[in-house]
């Protein structure tokens, strides 16, 4: 069996220890999924891709249904050199982006980061920014139920039609297009997906040996934490849904800007973008 018919199989069973490290474009519809979507197209119609940047400048765009943006991170994203990989770590994070002042903290010119990003990534590091708060955005539509001006905000825009403008540019639908319904929930939960075989219970183990008094505690096999920005304080809890390889997210706090730099922190302290075969 040769690697695309591996990769075939895959994408016909779903299997989920695939998420993340190829990508699908569909040449009948013009987009590109995850391994694990429920589309299951014909062979001659597919063709597979490293990354979701590759598929895209291939002329694909993401699919509404298993939403690219959410697939833990691709070995393909991970880049050759230190600074790439280091670059790459920080940009989810970051409340803002200025291009020169990103790359005074690794010590070069925003022309030579441009010009790695682009050689070993693809992608200028303003363009990863930009696409990972829309792909942020999106989850938020669909998952939660924050107004959508909340969600323009906490996505780095400073103005909503910005934000409505870039958001339809990239997923050729406007956020209300993509909110068919709103969803009912208490506080704001997001899934953040991984791939497995993944012991969340030693993962939690570890944590509760190593806990940290006053911040940190637990319930049952939920991990509660404290947090606080800008002098305002909350919680963040985190459980796992082994049935949907994802752990749930719950944010408890004032300000929906806090989201991509929590989101981006609990991503690293449970490494759900580790490969663990």
């Amino acid at each position: 069996m040769n690697r695309e018919e591996t990769l075939y199989r895959a994408l016909q069973t779903r299997d989920p220890r695939f998420d993340g490290k190829f990508f699908v474009g569909v040449r009948t519809t013009g987009i590109y999924c995850r391994p694990i979507c429920p589309a299951k197209p014909r062979r001659e119609n597919v063709e597979f891709y490293p990354s979701a940047v590759a598929a895209e400048k291939a002329g694909y765009r993401p699919c509404l249904r298993c939403r690219p943006e959410s697939a833990p991170r691709s070995p393909a994203w991970i880049g050759k050199s230190a600074i790439v990989q280091r670059a790459l770590r920080s940009l989810p994070a970051l409340a803002t982006f200025d291009e020169v002042t990103f790359a005074e903290r690794f010590g070069v010119s925003s022309r030579h980061l441009r010009r790695l990003f682009m050689e070993e990534v693809g992608k200028t590091p303003k363009q990863i920014y930009f696409e990972s708060r829309l792909g942020l955005a999106r989850k938020l539509i669909v998952e939660t139920s924050l107004p959508l001006t909340d969600i323009a905000f906490a996505s780095g825009f400073k103005s909503v039609r910005r934000f409505n403008d870039a958001f339809r540019l990239r997923f050729k639908r406007s956020p209300s297009q993509i909110r068919r319904s709103k969803v009912d929930s208490l506080g704001l939960r997001l899934k953040l997906s991984y791939r497995p075989p993944y012991d969340f219970e030693q993962v939690l183990w570890f944590y509760r040996m190593h806990q940290i008094e006053g911040l940190e505690s637990f319930e049952g096999e939920t991990y509660v934490r404290m947090i606080a920005y800008e002098g305002e304080l909350g919680t963040i809890r985190v459980s796992n849904l082994p049935d949907e390889n994802a752990l749930e997210l719950r944010v408890d706090f004032p300000s929906a800007r806090i989201l991509p730099d929590v989101v981006a922190r609990v991503r690293a302290m449970f490494d759900l973008d580790s490969d663990p075969l």
